[in-house]
């Protein structure tokens, strides 16, 4: 390698900073690494000062410094020494950089899982928040915030929608389908899951006043047309072809028809009834008496009355009995059965005593009384009597004067005892 020329030295395909040059220093030839060139290079290109570099530090021609306390840089645009050197801010950038040049407009500080959001100046950072599963929810042109409730992070099953459970938003527990089904079919529950259903529904509004009803194969329109309103009570009938009225009602009545079939209400009173005819239409009327016959209407009650002997039956199988007015006795003990003048007795009602046990039979009677057996009277008062001398032995009688005298009618059975 001696005596060879500089230029006869072989280049390199790449350098690195450990690489050896040949240099001259103060006339005396020396080595220097390629990195100890690059610290020259940037202690003489980029410099730094505390302040404004004019009139404190030398420099070249686009030569850096930096303004350690104002946080500017400046290029040297005129060279010189620290007197005479000229810098200049590099495109007057200052702290904080501005939107225009890239920067914030705005001295921030990190929030762990905050958000970086900009206002109409600069930019800003929400907090971030220590729950998981909150949402960012944008603040109508104004700061964004943390959505109250949470919401899941991981995909649920396939076909479950996310809904609220009251505090959080979850995932729903039934599915939803994922296809259109079949046009016209509606989401139903299956019991478990929601399905498209297998009926189908219309997709266009009906006419006025019909309503959806089966066919038998598809849900569809009625015919028919319905009101929008009834009022209470009210029912419902066709009043014409394919259509359905309200008939309102009326307080304590029947329902009935006219002579053409169209329904009414008869209010009714007491002791009405629906009476039908064959020339017009049912009407509410009372029931009419006959001879002997007496009628009472009362509130939800009728009594029919006979004024005449309407006769009910009673087996008295005990020793005594009070009688009633138009009745009629059968005496079945084997000792005396005494049987006692009603108190008080209409005119015209009747009394029967039939004899059938072994003891017979005997008529007592009250204050004022007595018993007339043909042309034979029984003794006015308590101490008066008709009784019978024979089990079978028998006597109907009338009331000729009310509550007092007892007439005996048609032929009495056997030999009555008179006292």
């Amino acid at each position: 390698m001696a005596n060879e020329k500089f230029t006869q030295l072989p280049t390199v395909v790449s350098s690195n900073l450990n690489d050896i040059i040949c240099a001259v220093q103060s006339g005396t030839s020396v080595q220097e690494t390629l990195g100890q060139v690059l610290t020259l290079m940037q202690s003489n290109i980029i410099q730094h000062y505390a302040g404004n570099p004019n009139g404190n530090v030398a420099g070249t021609t686009y030569g850096l410094c930096w303004d350690t306390t104002n946080t500017l840089l400046y290029i040297c645009t005129t060279s010189g020494n620290a007197a005479t050197a000229v810098w200049t801010t590099a495109g007057s950038v200052s702290t904080p950089v501005t939107l225009a040049q890239g920067g914030t407009s705005k001295s921030l500080t990190a929030s762990a899982g905050g958000i970086v959001w900009c206002d109409a100046d600069s930019m800003e950072i929400l907090a971030g928040v220590a729950a998981a599963g909150k949402m960012l929810q944008s603040g109508n042109l104004a700061t964004p915030s943390w959505s109250t409730p949470t919401w899941p992070s991981a995909s649920g099953t396939s076909g479950q929608l996310i809904i609220s459970n009251g505090t959080n938003n979850v995932y729903s527990t039934p599915t939803y389908p994922n296809t259109g089904g079949t046009a016209g079919s509606v989401i139903i529950s299956d019991g478990t899951n929601k399905i498209n259903s297998t009926s189908l529904w219309p997709n266009t509004v009906g006419s006025a006043g019909k309503i959806i009803r089966s066919d038998g194969t598809v849900n569809a329109y009625t015919t028919s047309t319905f009101a929008d309103t009834y009022a209470v009570s009210t029912l419902l009938y066709a009043s014409s072809s394919n259509a359905v009225t309200g008939l309102a009602t009326t307080n304590r009545a029947a329902l009935s028809t006219n002579a053409t079939g169209v329904p009414t209400w008869l209010a009714l009173t007491d002791g009405q009834l629906v009476i039908g005819s064959t020339a017009g239409a049912p009407a509410a009327g009372t029931l009419t008496a006959g001879p002997g016959i007496s009628i009472a209407n009362t509130s939800n009650t009728i009594t029919i009355s006979g004024t005449g002997s309407g006769i009910g039956w009673t087996e008295v199988t005990g020793t005594t009995q009070a009688m009633v007015a138009d009745s009629a006795y059968v005496a079945n003990n084997a000792g005396l059965v005494t049987l006692t003048l009603p108190a008080t007795a209409a005119f015209g009602t009747a009394i029967v005593v039939l004899g059938k046990g072994a003891g017979g039979w005997s008529i007592a009677q009250n204050a004022g009384q007595n018993i007339q057996v043909g042309n034979t009277s029984s003794t006015v008062g308590v101490g008066g009597s008709v009784s019978s001398t024979n089990r079978y032995d028998s006597i109907s009688m009338i009331c000729i004067t009310a509550d007092t005298t007892w007439s005996q009618y048609g032929a009495p059975q056997g030999n009555l005892t008179i006292v």
